[in-house]
């Protein structure tokens, strides 16, 4: 029902938000916290810049990790 949905949308953005703190460096206990506030007073658009930040983020250190894994050079 209508409750769940807008439950299931508040633990989205939390996600969202605590994801993107983390990604900045903030450690998980400030981060959850901060989020709390945080996420009933950004627009979609906030969100969605913070998830695409996050995202990315990710997949820079995915691939710096790949290219590292498959570097043949020793030290």
């Amino acid at each position: 029902p209508k409750g769940k949905a807008i439950a299931a949308k508040s633990r989205k953005r939390h996600a969202v938000v605590v994801d993107f703190l983390l990604s900045l460096g903030i450690s998980r206990e400030a981060a959850e916290m901060d989020a709390e506030g945080l996420e009933h007073h950004l627009s979609e658009e906030t969100l969605a810049a913070m998830q695409a930040f996050h995202a990315k983020k990710r997949s820079d250190r995915a691939g710096s990790a790949d290219r590292c894994a498959g570097s043949t050079t020793r030290p």
